[in-house]
């Protein structure tokens, strides 16, 4: 119940649509499904083992949320591939469009055994429409997402992870994003059928540095193969390895940018410039006079939990030296200027005046004081309750490389803060933004 209320705090059922999550970056919508489905393995698990007499009771309950829920993100994940299989001409995407139909087709069905559950006990309860809205106003009827075909031809392609366009559409040289040492990730490409014809593939490495999830096979549809890096075979700095991807006649030259450090560091660092710490992931937290203090909310977040001053009524008027702050160290590979995005769980300036604020300092620089409701236009309002977060910007300029202390100090009451963002490059257009490093 827990995880449920809080997948569906994200975005809400009626708002999602194929385009909420990114397919591009961060594997954003893969992890929100991979979400969806484990709690629904896990209801399904409890559901075999409870007694007949609370099977109805838990479906009503527990059960048929979940699965309702998971159900509606799979389906506007299944259409965001479809859609984009299409643009890329792969065979695959034809499957998916009848994939998304068979999914649509579940939510009515899931709907129908909720309204026959005891003769009709709770008949019409789950009637609103939640699939196709437009504006705020429920549609009239259920609609499915629009899904796209494509025509089967001869041929296969490729497409590295992060990028759009599919060899050999995109006219360029296949790239894969700079892998760095101390990311400790993998990337991928897939190889794809135009024609749903098998066709036999071999990666050959340029270099002993890379290795392959499978270096040969046949692509029936789609194949995913991760590309790593043996950092003991790579010099220190910046430079390129590459290989090539045999497909039938073709030979297509893949460059791929790494970037090794000395050594691997100690604290969280930006990947491709991006890096996010949750609230709860702090170094150190300072307490301030009267007990106040900071406490963790588990679960309020759209990504792990938050992070509250208490008592709820505390405030600092000047925040600096030992007044309540959550400390952060990171490392910067990079010397350059960083941007610090604060999200925070929606909250309406109760003040009427100035706005809530906090503060925000890097090592010993002075904290700056952001405020969260400065210019709160209508739209703005509106782009909150979408996104069920508040989120303050701060710019950094001029940073060393090497390790920094963030720090978060409390200023006014009743913000709860569920994650800084951190970056030394653009944002990537996603959601939740970047994932967070797992914990030592």
């Amino acid at each position: 119940l827990h995880r449920y209320t809080q997948y569906n705090s994200r975005r809400k059922p009626e708002l999602l649509g194929p385009e909420t999550y990114s397919l591009q970056y961060h594997r954003e919508w893969e992890q929100v499904v991979a979400d969806w489905d484990r709690l629904e393995a896990e209801a399904n698990r409890i559901a075999q083992a409870l007694p007949e007499a609370h099977q109805s009771a838990y479906f009503q309950l527990v059960q048929f949320p979940i699965l309702a829920c998971a159900n509606l993100n799979r389906l506007y994940f299944t259409v965001a591939k479809n859609r984009r299989y299409a643009s890329q001409g792969r065979a695959e995407a034809n499957a998916l469009a009848q994939e998304a139909q068979a999914l649509f087709a579940r939510d009515s069905a899931l709907t129908r055994d909720y309204h026959q559950l005891h003769e009709g006990k709770w008949n019409h309860l789950m009637s609103q429409t939640h699939i196709g809205y437009t504006y705020w106003q429920q549609p009239e009827a259920q609609t499915m997402p629009a899904v796209d075909h494509v025509a089967l031809r001869d041929g296969v392609g490729m497409v590295i992870e992060g990028d759009t366009t599919a060899w050999p559409q995109s006219g360029r040289k296949p790239t894969f994003p700079v892998v760095e040492s101390w990311a400790d990730r993998a990337y991928y490409l897939e190889l794809f059928s135009k024609s749903a014809e098998p066709l036999s593939f071999q990666l050959k490495a340029d270099s002993e540095a890379l290795s392959f999830s499978k270096t040969e096979g046949v692509v029936g549809t789609t194949e995913r193969i991760f590309v790593q890096v043996d950092w003991d075979q790579v010099p220190e700095g910046s430079g390129t390895l590459a290989f090539t991807v045999v497909m039938g006649e073709e030979q297509v030259p893949v460059v791929v940018p790494v970037h090794k450090l000395a050594t691997k560091p100690e604290f969280p660092a930006p990947i491709q410039g991006q890096l996010a710490l949750e609230a709860a992931a702090y170094t150190q937290s300072v307490a301030g006079p009267g007990g106040v203090q900071f406490q963790e909310i588990p679960q309020l977040g759209r990504t792990h939990s938050a992070m509250q001053a208490m008592p709820v009524t505390a405030s600092v008027a000047q925040p600096g030296g030992e007044s309540p702050h959550l400390s952060y160290t990171v490392f910067l590979p990079e010397a350059g200027d960083v941007e610090l995005h604060a999200v925070f769980s929606p909250t309406l300036n109760f003040h009427h005046t100035q706005g809530l604020r906090y503060a925000i300092s890097i090592d010993d620089g002075p904290p700056q004081i952001i405020n969260l409701h400065q210019d709160f236009t209508f739209q703005a309002w509106e782009e909150a309750v979408r996104t069920n977060a508040l989120v303050g910007v701060s710019k950094h300029p001029g940073l060393t490389a090497g390790e920094h202390t963030v720090r978060y100090w409390l200023v006014d009451a009743g913000l709860a803060l569920q994650r800084l963002a951190l970056y030394t490059a653009n944002p990537l257009p996603t959601y939740l933004g970047p994932p967070a490093p797992p914990k030592p």
